[in-house]
């Protein structure tokens, strides 16, 4: 038997940019979740988990919107059942260290709610996490462009 991967639906699967819409299920998927469910379909059972189902409507609702981006899991349930690992937005992997988790609790932001910026070789938005607060662009690729335009306008000045 597969062991258990489960998965958050809002926050997770369904990307819930403006939080909780009177139950309507408004945006895209998160970018990359479908085929990492795919993927890890191979070997485990991938289980949705989300207050949303608690109704046979909700799960419908749910159903739909998986079918609509041809997303396939092995359940959706309420509660969670036991599992190997939880995949969820608003969560903190506790490290055992109870120093620190006061201060992990306070400082606590959801992907989804952390700080953007927009980079200024492409116009990308990009999201930026508390180790990385002086990036200045949102890939490698970027970030060698413009090094390589600073370096060309100098040798012309």
């Amino acid at each position: 038997m597969k062991k258990t991967i489960v998965f958050d639906f809002d926050g997770v699967i369904h990307r819930y940019s403006k939080g909780w819409q009177d139950g309507n299920i408004y945006d895209k998927p998160t970018k990359g979740i479908k085929e990492t469910i795919e993927e890890l379909r191979k070997k485990y059972r991938v289980v949705i988990v989300s207050t949303r189902s608690s109704t046979e409507e909700g799960k419908q609702n749910i159903l739909k919107w998986l079918n609509k981006y041809n997303i396939q899991v092995d359940d959706i349930l309420a509660e969670k059942p036991p599992a190997i690992m939880y995949v969820d937005d608003r969560a903190i992997n506790f490290n055992g260290n109870c120093k620190t988790l006061m201060r992990d609790i306070r400082n606590f932001r959801c992907w989804t709610e952390k700080a953007r910026k927009t980079c200024p070789c492409c116009g990308k938005e990009f999201f930026i996490d508390d180790n990385s607060r002086r990036k200045k662009y949102c890939s490698i690729e970027c970030r060698i462009e413009a090094t390589i335009e600073m370096t060309l306008n100098k040798k012309g000045e």
